[in-house]
């Protein structure tokens, strides 16, 4: 939607769980070359140009490029994106995917109706990993957290080093009221990864659209969860990031047994939403014809969104202004900004 070679190309648009104002969506400036030549120098490829590097690398073993990029990773799997999309250095003789940067000079070019929304748990498949069933199992997530909340939650290029500690401290006073993250501290550790990586970058995609939006909020948890597949916690984490997947998609490889009965019937509607928005100029909250309007979302104060909990889904006031407040607040792009 932001690509100019994307226009004309698509007539409606759906983002689940993320968009292009995420941080760990695009780039900060500068970032992915250092990379880059830091994978060139490593993998023998002394070259100067972009191309030539480029070249060097393709002729490299699959295998040996994984090898490459897991040396990028600072703490278990985080960054859980080593190497995302950068914004080009653009001109009019050639074409260039993304020219304008998300988060300082946002510009839509492709103006279609857009579904864009968020799992009600989305830090649920990180967290799986982080906790088992009584304890947490990196402790220095806690005695350490300074240095490793801006690499879980992906601001550790995107804020200047002198607001670091003031983005940390109000983190934890937030989301652990013993002021550190402890063995019990499972879902609040849910809770703090899903709002700081996924609410703020869709509301603000949502608001920044000038084509209709209509958000919605995925809590209906289907028998197979994401969060089984990503870690050992056997503990409930809620809707976790991808969990809408499952009521989308055949994933018979990841959840063999199937779909249950209830899970059918939340399968069927989720497919007849998200076909009746592709196909047709009315949107309806169950995908029906003579369904009631999905209204759109135009402010994160005033907006409604569909809650979808059940087979019977609802129009709400919008449950998540306090978090995408707090989290707006934070200096977490005062490098971009500076």
């Amino acid at each position: 939607m932001l690509s100019p070679m994307s226009k004309g190309l698509f007539h409606k648009a759906i983002l689940q769980s993320g968009t292009p104002m995420c941080r760990w969506a695009v780039s900060p400036p500068g970032l992915i070359r250092k990379r880059t030549e830091a994978v060139a120098t490593i993998a023998g490829c002394h070259f100067n140009t972009s191309e030539e590097i480029l070249s060097c690398l393709k002729q490299l073993p699959a295998n040996y490029i994984v090898e490459l990029h897991n040396k990028f990773i600072e703490w278990i799997n985080h960054p859980c994106i080593i190497f995302p999309p950068v914004v080009e250095s653009c001109d009019l003789n050639q074409e260039s995917f993304l020219c304008n940067h998300p988060f300082t000079d946002f510009k839509q070019e492709s103006f279609v109706p857009t579904i864009i929304g968020l799992n009600s748990n989305e830090g649920g498949i990180f967290a799986a990993s982080l906790f088992n069933e009584t304890s947490l199992q990196y402790p220095e997530l806690s005695t350490d957290s300074n240095r490793l909340l801006p690499i879980l939650l992906m601001y550790k290029h995107m804020s200047l080093p002198k607001h670091m500690d003031e983005i940390n401290n109000r983190i934890i006073e937030k989301y652990f009221p013993s002021g550190k993250i402890e063995s019990d501290s499972h879902l609040d550790a849910v809770k703090m990864i899903g709002d700081g990586t996924f609410i703020t970058c869709t509301m603000d995609m949502s608001i920044k659209l000038t084509s209709p939006v209509y958000f919605y909020l995925f809590d209906y948890q289907n028998e197979f969860s994401f969060n089984q597949y990503y870690g050992d916690c056997k503990k409930s984490l809620g809707v976790s990031h991808a969990d809408e997947l499952i009521s989308l998609f055949s994933l018979k490889e990841l959840n063999p047994k199937g779909l249950g009965d209830k899970d059918i019937e939340m399968s069927k509607l989720m497919v007849n939403i998200w076909v009746k928005f592709a196909s047709s100029k009315i949107l309806t909250i169950d995908g029906t014809d003579n369904g009631k309007a999905w209204p759109v979302f135009t402010s994160i104060g005033e907006s409604v969104l569909l809650h979808i909990d059940s087979v019977q889904p609802k129009v709400i006031k919008n449950p998540l202004e306090k978090e995408y407040k707090f989290w707006s607040e934070l200096p977490l792009l005062s490098r971009l900004n500076k």
